[in-house]
């Protein structure tokens, strides 16, 4: 009688490890792997979190930034008479004549319309170098595209200078332009 209870025993315990290998191999060790790799996620999605907080943080100032960028912008832009203003009072200020001012159709140039206005001037090249200075400067927001100058007529002393300004409008359409 012996025997039998011993082959029980055995089977018994062979049965107790299979199981305890089968749940080690199965579900424990796969658990493992897999708590790893959510201890990682959460690291990470930690991270995202808090970038995102600073983020929120710091959205006040970049709308302020965005705000004082537009009204930058505004401040770059002009129309075709705001640039024929600029050139008649910009001339008359630095003592320069203004011979003849011709403005050309507005092209559109990618989110904005470029107004392209070619005038001619009569002076010396000091006052032509001052005047090409002044025209890029932060109060005027004109872009010099191109600058051609004669050798003075007979008898005068000022060369002849015909220069090529841009002034663009950001967003607007030939027809708001029209009205304005």
């Amino acid at each position: 009688m012996l025997g039998p209870r011993r082959e029980r025993l055995l089977i018994i315990a062979a049965a107790a490890v299979l199981v305890g290998s089968v749940l080690v191999f199965a579900v424990a060790l796969p658990m493992l792997d897999r708590a790893g790799k959510l201890a990682a996620d959460t690291k990470e999605l930690t991270d995202r979190i808090a970038e995102a907080s600073r983020m929120y943080e710091g959205l006040p100032a970049m709308r302020e930034e965005s705000a004082s960028l537009a009204a930058e912008v505004g401040d770059l832009t002009k129309s075709r008479a705001d640039a024929a203003r600029e050139l008649d009072g910009l001339t008359s200020d630095l003592g320069i004549r203004l011979v003849s001012v011709r403005p050309e159709d507005p092209e559109p140039v990618a989110d904005c319309l470029k107004y392209v206005t070619t005038f001619n001037v009569e002076t010396d090249y000091a006052h032509m170098i001052r005047l090409l200075y002044e025209l890029e400067q932060p109060g005027h927001r004109l872009w010099v595209e191109e600058v051609m100058i004669s050798p003075p007529r007979r008898g005068a002393n000022e060369l002849q200078v015909i220069i090529t300004v841009a002034a663009y409008v950001v967003g607007a359409s030939e027809e708001s332009d029209a009205e304005a």
